[in-house]
């Protein structure tokens, strides 16, 4: 099953080089472990514009989706057996060193229904 883990750091956060470290040796785990199917850093929520429909037209919005305090900054997409794997494996995220930090997991919708 594959699921991903969103990154939640908190707002405004920098990340200094030793948790850049521990990401890079967290990555080079996940892959030594054939867990990581992918996985990439984003910009911050800052960078970030969206699209709305208004009057059936599409309109350039800026700024991310959310003002909330914890804007999405990365994604890892994982295999794991099951939910509770994947869960265990969320709670060893570096990223959670940092307070107020959150990952989420989700399970990967497989809209085509391969087997997974």
């Amino acid at each position: 099953m594959r699921f991903v883990l969103l990154i939640y750091p908190p707002d405004g956060v920098d990340v200094d080089p030793h948790l850049v470290r521990q990401m890079r040796n967290w990555i080079e785990q996940l892959t030594r472990d054939g867990k990581l199917v992918m996985q990439q850093p984003f910009l911050p929520g800052g960078a970030a514009d969206h699209i709305v429909m208004q009057e059936g037209k599409p309109v350039i919005v800026e700024g991310p989706v959310s003002d909330e305090s914890h804007i999405v900054c990365g994604m890892e997409i994982v295999e794991c057996r099951n939910k509770a794997e994947a869960m265990a494996l969320a709670a060893r995220h570096p990223v959670l060193e940092l307070k107020t930090s959150k990952v989420e997991v989700r399970e990967v919708w497989d809209l085509f229904g391969s087997t997974r």
